[in-house]
């Protein structure tokens, strides 16, 4: 039982503290948001999500000062439903070579932007009340020292959705965002789906245009803002800015983790993806251990086994809805995470072909590469 508790132990090191944006923004706050900020919203066939996000933010108290949509070769009516909601919509060229379609999109957002703050939002996130307000209240105590990057709030409204709660933490755990100040010096990585910035360290540090052939732009970016010499924030969206990942059914959730996930392991600190991978072997490792239960060392596994649950509900209660029974029954995330994974390495490594809303995303990395 050795490796249990020395798993435990990691997790509380990896998730020692995890900031969330609940604090009341002030009104200097508000007058940025109005003045500064410029919302950039990459779209590939986003046509449903964002008419969420966009009913988030009509509800807001404050309006952004422009709401760019970076629309990436849509086929439905991605470009018309921002225009009615009165967003500014670019159409993005085609892919060139040698780009990632988000990077690519994200980029061209960015250079038809005019604000000086400049906020990356994917399409399938949304505001709680007041949650702009919260999280221009957060990144303007830090914009000198760098970028505030937010792990958006998952609500889940389906059985299958929790699902993800693993892939959650092994994502926060492999980048070391929520590790002790001291030791997240050494954090790498970014969360994709929110990343504010100024502009100026933007285009200082070379943007999306320096990660352009990433399969895993956030992991890539991170190391690129680290390179400049800024610092990174990282919190929790609870409060502020939520998403709502895969209503469509267990196999969109499936192909959506298995299209980065082993790349983004490749792509990780060796330091957080070793400790990363011993606490979640430690949680496997209580399949080993179901002989236990009919000897007299029953109940210790079954203390050990209620202190790994409540480690799980306390950390996902920051990042996402998931119940108590689903917490509970964590063995079978883990195996539905080992399954993912493995299929995930299939996909990127042997047939070489993993895709995402239509685009071969392995195919643009191998073209990039032989640039």
């Amino acid at each position: 039982m050795a490796i249990i508790i020395f798993a435990l132990l990691i997790g509380i090191f990896l998730f020692w503290r995890i900031p969330t944006l609940e604090s009341i923004p002030s009104e200097k706050s508000r007058n940025y948001v109005r003045e500064k900020l410029s919302i950039i919203i990459p779209a590939r066939n986003e046509e449903k999500n964002l008419q969420v996000l966009f009913a988030s933010l009509a509800s807001q108290s404050d309006a952004p000062f422009e709401i760019i949509v970076a629309n990436d070769q849509s086929g439905d009516r991605t470009k018309e439903t921002a225009e009615s909601y009165g967003a500014r919509v670019v159409d993005v060229p085609e892919l060139p070579d040698g780009w990632s379609g988000k990077s690519w999109a994200c980029w061209n957002g960015a250079k038809a932007s005019s604000g000086e703050w400049l906020l990356f939002l994917d399409a399938d996130t949304y505001f709680e009340k007041n949650g702009l307000t919260r999280l221009a209240d957060f990144f303007r105590h830090i914009e000198a020292k760098g970028v505030l990057t937010v792990h958006p709030f998952h609500e889940t409204k389906k059985f299958y959705e929790s699902g993800s709660s693993l892939f959650h933490l092994m994502t926060v755990g492999a980048i070391g965002a929520f590790a002790p100040e001291w030791a997240r010096k050494k954090a790498n990585g970014a969360f994709g789906q929110a990343l504010m910035c100024t502009r100026e360290s933007y285009f200082g540090w070379g943007g999306h245009e320096s990660i352009k052939s990433e399969i895993v732009e956030n992991m890539a970016m991170g190391e690129r803002i680290f390179e400049s010499g800024k610092s990174i924030f990282y919190a929790s969206g609870k409060k502020a800015v939520s998403m709502r990942m895969y209503p469509d059914g267990l196999k969109s959730m499936t192909y959506g983790w298995a299209k980065s996930f082993a790349s983004g392991a490749k792509t990780a600190k060796f330091v957080y993806l070793v400790l990363s991978s011993i606490w979640i072997a430690g949680l496997i490792s209580f399949f080993v251990k179901i002989p236990l239960l009919f000897t007299d060392s029953w109940l210790p596994l079954i203390l050990l086994y209620a202190a790994a649950a409540v480690q799980l509900g306390s950390a996902l209660s920051k990042f996402g809805r998931f119940s108590k029974w689903s917490v509970l029954l964590f063995p079978l995330h883990i195996l539905y995470f080992l399954s993912v994974f493995g299929f995930s390495i299939y996909q990127t490594f042997i047939r070489k072909n993993a895709s995402w809303k239509g685009r071969s995303i392995v195919k643009s990395a191998k073209e990039a590469h032989r640039k």
